[in-house]
Protein backbone atom coordinates (compact mmCIF):
# COMPACT_ATOMS: atom_id res chain seq x y z
CA UNK A 1 0.00 0.00 0.00
CA UNK A 2 1.52 3.30 -0.90
CA UNK A 3 2.04 6.57 1.38
CA UNK A 4 -1.41 8.66 0.03
CA UNK A 5 -3.23 5.35 0.54
CA UNK A 6 -2.13 4.77 3.78
CA UNK A 7 -2.36 7.93 5.09
CA UNK A 8 -6.07 7.92 4.16
CA UNK A 9 -7.08 4.58 5.93
CA UNK A 10 -7.94 4.86 9.45
CA UNK A 11 -5.30 3.79 12.04
CA UNK A 12 -7.98 1.35 13.50
CA UNK A 13 -8.37 -0.69 9.90
CA UNK A 14 -5.00 -1.16 9.30
CA UNK A 15 -4.37 -2.70 12.69
CA UNK A 16 -7.55 -5.08 12.32
CA UNK A 17 -5.95 -5.87 8.46
CA UNK A 18 -2.61 -6.53 9.97
CA UNK A 19 -4.63 -8.77 12.46
CA UNK A 20 -6.63 -11.01 10.46
CA UNK A 21 -3.56 -11.61 8.06
CA UNK A 22 -1.91 -12.85 11.01
CA UNK A 23 -4.60 -14.92 11.87
CA UNK A 24 -4.39 -16.38 8.23
CA UNK A 25 -1.35 -17.04 8.25
CA UNK A 26 -1.20 -19.53 11.51
CA UNK A 27 -4.04 -20.97 10.06
CA UNK A 28 -2.16 -22.04 6.57
CA UNK A 29 0.71 -22.30 8.54
CA UNK A 30 -1.17 -25.46 10.50
CA UNK A 31 -2.75 -27.02 7.33
CA UNK A 32 0.88 -27.29 5.74
CA UNK A 33 2.31 -30.90 6.22
CA UNK A 34 5.76 -30.90 8.30
CA UNK A 35 8.92 -31.39 7.02
CA UNK A 36 8.85 -34.42 8.27
CA UNK A 37 5.83 -35.68 6.74
CA UNK A 38 6.76 -34.65 3.42
CA UNK A 39 9.77 -36.37 3.23
CA UNK A 40 8.54 -39.74 4.47
CA UNK A 41 6.36 -39.00 1.69
CA UNK A 42 8.91 -38.90 -0.41
CA UNK A 43 11.12 -41.88 0.55
CA UNK A 44 7.42 -44.09 0.43
CA UNK A 45 7.29 -43.30 -3.54
CA UNK A 46 10.92 -43.30 -3.61
CA UNK A 47 11.02 -47.31 -2.26
CA UNK A 48 8.14 -47.69 -4.25
CA UNK A 49 10.16 -46.61 -7.89
CA UNK A 50 12.97 -48.35 -6.54
CA UNK A 51 11.02 -52.01 -6.24
CA UNK A 52 9.32 -51.70 -9.10
CA UNK A 53 12.72 -50.40 -11.27
CA UNK A 54 14.57 -53.77 -9.47
CA UNK A 55 12.14 -55.54 -11.34
CA UNK A 56 13.61 -58.54 -13.84
CA UNK A 57 10.47 -57.02 -16.26
CA UNK A 58 12.68 -54.80 -18.55
CA UNK A 59 10.03 -52.33 -19.25
CA UNK A 60 10.34 -51.41 -15.73
CA UNK A 61 13.82 -51.04 -15.20
CA UNK A 62 13.79 -47.62 -16.63
CA UNK A 63 10.78 -45.14 -14.72
CA UNK A 64 10.83 -42.06 -12.71
CA UNK A 65 8.41 -41.71 -9.98
CA UNK A 66 7.61 -38.12 -9.41
CA UNK A 67 5.05 -36.21 -7.23
CA UNK A 68 1.60 -34.90 -8.92
CA UNK A 69 -1.05 -32.78 -7.96
CA UNK A 70 -0.81 -30.80 -4.51
CA UNK A 71 2.19 -32.63 -3.50
CA UNK A 72 4.28 -31.76 -6.73
CA UNK A 73 3.53 -28.14 -6.21
CA UNK A 74 3.91 -28.09 -2.78
CA UNK A 75 0.54 -27.34 -1.82
CA UNK A 76 -0.67 -30.16 0.31
CA UNK A 77 -3.11 -29.43 3.56
CA UNK A 78 -3.32 -32.05 6.36
CA UNK A 79 -6.39 -34.14 5.98
CA UNK A 80 -8.73 -33.37 8.58
CA UNK A 81 -9.39 -35.45 11.65
CA UNK A 82 -6.50 -37.81 10.52
CA UNK A 83 -2.72 -38.54 10.70
CA UNK A 84 -2.41 -40.13 7.46
CA UNK A 85 -2.24 -38.20 3.34
CA UNK A 86 -2.08 -39.48 0.00
CA UNK A 87 0.24 -38.76 -2.66
CA UNK A 88 -0.71 -38.58 -6.10
CA UNK A 89 2.30 -39.62 -8.36
CA UNK A 90 2.84 -40.88 -11.96
CA UNK A 91 5.40 -43.81 -12.90
CA UNK A 92 6.81 -42.40 -16.08
CA UNK A 93 7.78 -45.32 -18.15
CA UNK A 94 10.68 -45.29 -21.03
CA UNK A 95 10.14 -48.35 -22.04
CA UNK A 96 6.56 -48.90 -22.79
CA UNK A 97 5.71 -48.01 -26.61
CA UNK A 98 2.48 -45.62 -26.35
CA UNK A 99 0.90 -48.34 -29.49
CA UNK A 100 0.63 -51.22 -26.52
CA UNK A 101 -2.45 -51.20 -24.39
CA UNK A 102 -2.73 -49.02 -21.28
CA UNK A 103 -4.26 -52.29 -19.56
CA UNK A 104 -1.30 -54.01 -20.51
CA UNK A 105 1.25 -51.90 -18.59
CA UNK A 106 -1.59 -51.48 -15.62
CA UNK A 107 -1.10 -55.03 -15.23
CA UNK A 108 3.04 -55.60 -15.13
CA UNK A 109 2.98 -52.58 -12.39
CA UNK A 110 -0.25 -53.94 -10.69
CA UNK A 111 2.07 -57.57 -10.58
CA UNK A 112 4.94 -56.11 -9.56
CA UNK A 113 3.19 -54.17 -6.50
CA UNK A 114 1.51 -56.67 -5.42
CA UNK A 115 4.88 -58.95 -5.00
CA UNK A 116 6.00 -56.01 -2.70
CA UNK A 117 2.98 -55.95 -0.94
CA UNK A 118 3.21 -59.87 -0.22
CA UNK A 119 6.79 -59.60 0.54
CA UNK A 120 5.48 -56.82 3.02
CA UNK A 121 3.03 -58.81 4.80
CA UNK A 122 5.84 -61.90 5.12
CA UNK A 123 8.11 -59.23 6.74
CA UNK A 124 5.48 -58.42 9.41
CA UNK A 125 4.36 -61.93 10.10
CA UNK A 126 8.21 -62.88 10.58
CA UNK A 127 8.80 -59.69 12.84
CA UNK A 128 5.47 -60.44 14.69
CA UNK A 129 4.62 -56.59 13.93
CA UNK A 130 0.43 -56.37 13.04
CA UNK A 131 -0.07 -60.49 13.03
Amino acid sequence: MNELARSLVPQNVLLRKSEVYSILDEICQDLELTTAQMEAAKASYEAVADWLSSSDNAILQHIDVYPHGSAGLGTSVKPLGREDFDVDVICLVFRFASVRPPAELKKIVGDRLAKMHAMQLCLRRKSGVGA
